[in-house]
């Protein structure tokens, strides 16, 4: 289904971490689709509460020499969900927000589920 997505609240985590994860055809994500059925390899992540080192390599703003990144207030795009649900566990879980159904990519897409505190 390709309906029209409203922009998802971020999420927040049971140790107070929070961040927004984003899937639609706006967003940096496999597939580029809209569907709230949609099954999602890779999403965008933006402005994080503080910054983690799972997700350093993703910033969207990495300079040549890594001075200068603002890694609160940028994006990550095409975050694999495999390190969505590594950076949610490592914060305990998450407690409440809205994020996209991701899955991994086998030989077809399968539902992942992620840990909620």
């Amino acid at each position: 289904m390709n309906e029209i997505q409203k922009p998802r609240k971020g999420i927040m985590c049971k140790d107070g971490f929070k961040i927004s994860i984003q899937a639609s055809t706006n967003h940096y994500c496999i597939p580029l689709e809209n569907g709230y059925d949609t099954l999602y390899t890779h999403v965008e992540l933006g402005y994080p509460s503080e910054r983690d080192n799972l997700i350093d390599e993703y910033v969207e703003n990495l300079s040549k020499d890594g001075e200068d990144i603002d890694y609160i207030n940028s994006v990550y795009p095409y975050v694999p969900s495999e390190v969505i649900s590594l950076l949610i566990a490592k914060h305990g879980g998450w407690t409440s927000g809205e994020m996209p159904r991701l899955g991994i990519a086998v030989e077809h897409i399968i539902p992942m589920p992620v840990l909620r505190a």
